[in-house]
């Protein structure tokens, strides 16, 4: 169901990461308006799936620029498109997060929610890449704030991931809980990559597989 995600998106500034959307009707669930988008593609119904359910749109009206790296605002954004939009109700923790861009209204719902806990000395950068620990940090943390628990975690074995070390201290639970739940899986070479910027592509994925681990409650 699709009915209780906002379809609007608040007004900001030019970003090379928003372009208008609606979510698309079930005629056009079938096709994809994005000609960067091969078929196929390992990304391709992640993008069908964060597109449709007006979770992600593209770079242009035909980009979806699978491989730019995902922003920390945006990032947050989507997250907040798919806890319905709703609204925060104090102000920002963050310095760097002025009213009026679009990604504002996001951050502050996510301060207050304990999703995001920045970078610190108040700082968020919204601008900033993200990485992918702090993609799963981020997705960790929506989790316990919408079943309202503690998410439990068993031990999982990194020593397949021949870059496990490189996991920060903060994100090894979120990583462990991510991969239990199969959100995030490693390359074929058995990599992490925990610290490379995420891609937009990837977030697409990672809806995707929300959605089948049974986090969205509103799609």
């Amino acid at each position: 169901m699709t009915e209780n995600i906002r379809k609007n998106i608040p007004s900001s500034p030019p970003s090379s990461f928003v372009f208008p959307m609606d979510i698309c009707s079930e005629e056009k669930r079938t096709a994809l308006p994005f000609t960067d988008i091969p078929a196929g593609a390992w990304y391709e119904e992640g993008v069908r799936y964060a597109w449709c359910h007006g979770l992600m749109a593209g770079t242009s009206p035909t980009l979806f620029s699978p491989r730019l790296p995902l922003s920390r605002g945006m990032a947050v954004t989507i997250l907040h498109r798919l806890e319905s939009c709703p609204s925060p109700k104090g102000e920002s923790r963050f310095s760097d997060v002025k009213p009026g861009y679009y990604w504002s209204e996001a951050v502050l719902w996510a301060g207050e929610k304990g999703i995001v806990l920045g970078c610190g000395r108040g700082k968020f950068r919204p601008e900033e890449p993200i990485t992918r620990e702090q993609l799963a940090a981020l997705f960790y943390r929506l989790a316990q704030v919408s079943s309202g628990k503690q998410e439990e975690i068993m031990p999982t074995e990194f020593a397949d991931f021949a870059d496990a070390r490189l996991i920060s201290r903060y994100a090894l639970p979120a990583f462990q809980w991510a991969l239990e739940q199969k959100l995030i899986q490693g390359t074929r070479r058995r990599r992490l990559f925990p610290r490379r910027s995420a891609t937009r592509a990837q977030m697409a994925v990672l809806l995707h597989r929300w959605q089948r681990y049974g986090g969205a409650k509103t799609i």
